[in-house]
């Protein structure tokens, strides 16, 4: 079993959200692979530290741009440059006008920066650095302005979603990795349907499987821990999810297994995991809080997930034009993913009518 959670610092996908799903992703598979660049969420504090004067100015502008109002600091740093040459202010002036603006550039930084890290940190994403090290791990990295640029080191976004991967084999069978924007009733899914949920369709299905708790308060050692304590508990979920994934040619006995074999792989995992020493203290902690969200498995067309990437701001028009060019056929082909929700999964009839909030993300360009 293999998942695979695409994302990138510039998507819509909550912060939170992306902490747990890749925790979770981790926590089940016998290899985990991160597409996209979210990978730099582990180093974004340093990285942004370093960088220029001129670059901190174009940041805050970029974090701020949406204020009503608001003259860019980038055309007061420029107009400040050009009094100096109109007006020739003594070098005293001209120093001290410049350290002031220094000044106020670094304090804002400063107070962005300490908020950012704050976010991420509580979004569990800035201790997941030590995920790269182990075993399991591996990286597909995609140029997030330039996805289908493929260099040293960096993958083609088209390449991860129609899983032409090397590495995929019958002991490996990928699983995609989505969150609970599909439900958003913001996703427009065309001519496709909602696969039918806890029920059987040609046209794809999900099954929920478990729930789970805040895996955002898991560190990677812990979760290595859990990896360990569960060793033989988790192998047979993989076995069972790595079999399901690989009926994709008969929808009926994928849905039957899933049904008869994988949920009960799952609830076993679930209910193991949950009475470990690990668990039990962090609801200790937490008051007695319980799980927080649920876990889906199954089948749907291909073309939902490449609609499903498109509509979370990963997939861009270069990457888009070339999964147009997918013939028919190949698109309406059901493919396994795992949905990680953070809340019940929604009845058929109100996923339609279910609006999710897209919160404000990242950017560092």
């Amino acid at each position: 079993m293999q998942t695979l959670f695409i994302g990138f610092i510039n998507d819509t996908v909550d912060y939170a959200m992306k902490g747990i799903a890749i925790r979770i992703a981790y926590l089940l598979s016998v290899r985990f692979r991160l597409g996209g660049n979210v990978s730099a969420y582990y180093t974004l504090y340093e990285d942004l530290r370093n960088i220029s004067f001129e670059r901190k100015i174009k940041f805050i502008d970029d974090h701020m741009k949406d204020e009503p109002d608001r003259i860019p600091l980038y055309d007061r740093y420029r107009d400040f440059k050009k009094m100096n040459k109109e007006y020739r202010l003594t070098h005293k002036e001209y120093i001290v006008a410049q350290k002031t603006f220094e000044k106020n550039v670094e304090g804002m930084f400063s107070i962005i920066m300490n908020n950012i890290t704050d976010t991420l940190q509580n979004a569990g994403l800035t201790d997941l650095k030590p995920i790269e090290d182990t075993s399991a791990y591996g990286e597909y990295f995609v140029i997030y302005d330039n996805p289908e640029k493929e260099i040293d080191g960096c993958s083609k976004l088209s390449d991860l979603l129609t899983l032409n991967l090397d590495e995929d084999d019958n002991e490996h069978r990928t699983v995609f990795v989505l969150t609970d924007l599909f439900f958003s009733s913001g996703f427009d899914m065309g001519d496709d349907e909602m696969p039918a949920l806890n029920a059987f369709s040609h046209k794809g299905f999900l099954q929920e499987l478990c729930t789970f708790p805040d895996y955002n308060i898991f560190s990677v050692a812990d979760l290595n821990t859990l990896r360990f304590e569960m060793n033989d508990e988790i192998k047979s979920f993989q076995l069972a999810v790595n079999a399901f994934a690989g009926l994709t040619d008969n929808h009926a006995e994928a849905f039957n297994y899933l049904h008869n074999n994988v949920v009960a792989a799952a609830k076993n995992l679930a209910a193991d995991i949950n009475n470990t020493t690990l668990v039990n203290n962090y609801r200790n902690r937490a008051c007695g809080a319980g799980d927080v969200g649920s876990i889906l498995l199954g089948m749907i067309p291909k073309t939902l997930v490449y609609k499903y990437f498109e509509f979370i701001k990963v997939s861009l028009q270069d990457t888009i034009e070339i999964m147009q060019q997918i013939s028919e056929e190949e698109s309406r082909q059901l493919i396994p993913v795992l949905i990680v929700s953070l809340k019940t999964a929604p009845a058929a009839e109100e996923v339609k009518a279910q609006q999710m909030p897209l919160r404000k993300t990242l950017s560092i360009d």
